[in-house]
C-alpha cells in the first residue's frame, strides 16, 4: 500500500506532461462548456495521487515524505497555472463561461465533496486488492484541476475577484481532501 501511495505521487516528467495535458483539455472542456470534456481531464490529471501521498506521509510522521510531496504538489499547480494562463491568453474567448463562474465561487457542497472524497480517495488506494478504479472518481468528483484552470483564465484576463474565489475554491478542496484521507 505504501509502495501504491508513493508511485501515485510521484512527479515526474511524465506525470507532468499528463497534467499539462490534462490541464488544457479541462481548458477547452471549460471553454466550449463541456462538462464531459472537463471530466475527460479529470480522469487524465495525477493530483489526487500527490493529494493522497501527503495525507499518508502525515498519518506515518514521515517529515521528508510529506516535504517532498507537498513540493511536488506546489510544483504541479504551478504547471496548471502556467498552462491554464498561457491557454487562456491565447485563446479568442474573453468572456468566462458558466461553468467557469461556477469554479470561482464556492459552497458549501464543495467541503462536503472533498471531505468524502478524501475518505473514498484514501480507501481505495489502501485496498489489499492492487486495482483502484476509485481514485479517477474522487478526482473527478473533488474538482481539484478545474479551479486551476478557472484560475489561469481569471490571472490571463486580470480578474482579481475571479482569481481568489477559483483558488479559494482550490485551497477548500484540497484541504479537505486532506483532512478526509487523514481521518
Amino acid at each position: 500500500i505504501r509502495t501504491r501511495l508513493k508511485d501515485g505521487g510521484k512527479v515526474t516528467g511524465t506525470n507532468l506532461c499528463m497534467m499539462t495535458c490534462a490541464n488544457i483539455i479541462a481548458c477547452v472542456g471549460l471553454n466550449a462548456g463541456s462538462m464531459v470534456t472537463c471530466i475527460g481531464a479529470m480522469l487524465l490529471e495525477p493530483l489526487m495521487g500527490t493529494i493522497l501521498l501527503i495525507s499518508s506521509c502525515m498519518v506515518t510522521a514521515d517529515k521528508q515524505g510529506i516535504k517532498t510531496s507537498s513540493l511536488g504538489v506546489l510544483f504541479q499547480i504551478a504547471a496548471c497555472l502556467i498552462a491554464s494562463t498561457l491557454y487562456f491568453i491565447i485563446t479568442p474567448v474573453r468572456e468566462p463561461t458558466e461553468e467557469m463562474l461556477a469554479f470561482a465561487q464556492p459552497t458549501m457542497f464543495e467541503v462536503i465533496v472533498a471531505f468524502v472524497g478524501g475518505i473514498a480517495g484514501i480507501i481505495g488506494q489502501t485496498r489489499k486488492d492492487k486495482v483502484n478504479t476509485i481514485v479517477p472518481g474522487v478526482a473527478i468528483a473533488t474538482a481539484l484541476m478545474l479551479p486551476l484552470c478557472t484560475c489561469g483564465y481569471a490571472i490571463a484576463h486580470l480578474d482579481e475577484r475571479m482569481i481568489v474565489g477559483s483558488l479559494y475554491m482550490f485551497i477548500v478542496n484540497f484541504y479537505f481532501i486532506i483532512l478526509g484521507s487523514f481521518l
